[in-house]
């Protein structure tokens, strides 16, 4: 009768486990599904974070990947796993530097762009002096004239000037946007 007993609770032990396992495994599908959620929330968060705080630090490859491992070890990004963690410090590591390299490039040539419209400018500004410097500038109706050539010319230049100054800053916005995002997918994949 004893053996009977211990027989039954074995059974019912076995039957338990066999449940506790079924539980287990319900809960780490629904662990695994809510961080899956979590781990997408938590790399937008680092994209918004990083392209926010790390906006400015674009001028140094070292600066942009240390900002960028700065949010990735931030509070904000705690619940991060480790494996995650480890492989977005990997992909970090990989595209900072090209980020720098392309935005140097882009730079360079905007700086370019800037300095020939800046010698531009200066030369406009002779050619309106030396008008300014002739008897016609003395004729009132003469005057009005050269001076609204000389204020067009000018102002046409410095809004093409503008005009590069916001495309770099629309190509750093792009570029930081496309680099993150791949930094992202790289993580995600």
């Amino acid at each position: 009768m004893e053996l009977s007993q211990l027989s039954k609770d074995v059974n019912q032990a076995k039957d338990e486990a066999l449940t506790a396992k079924s539980n287990l495994k319900i809960v780490q599908g629904k662990f695994s599904e809510q961080y899956s959620e979590l781990r997408v929330h938590l790399l937008s968060q680092f994209t918004s974070l990083s392209y926010s705080e790390c906006y400015k630090s674009l001028s140094s490859a070292n600066n942009i990947s240390q900002c960028f491992n700065k949010i990735a070890e931030s509070y904000n990004l705690r619940e991060l796993n480790i494996k995650d963690k480890v492989n977005l410090k990997k992909n970090i590591k990989k595209e900072s530097p090209k980020l720098f390299i392309d935005y140097s490039n882009k730079k360079e040539t905007h700086d370019y762009t800037l300095n020939k419209i800046n010698d531009r400018i200066t030369l406009a500004n002779q050619k309106c002096e030396s008008k300014k410097a002739t008897d016609d500038h003395k004729d009132r109706f003469k005057k009005i004239n050269i001076d609204y050539e000389c204020k067009t010319k000018i102002s046409e230049l410095e809004n093409e000037s503008l005009k590069v100054k916001m495309e770099l800053i629309f190509a750093k916005q792009r570029l930081m946007s496309d680099y993150l995002n791949s930094i992202i997918q790289q993580t995600l994949n």
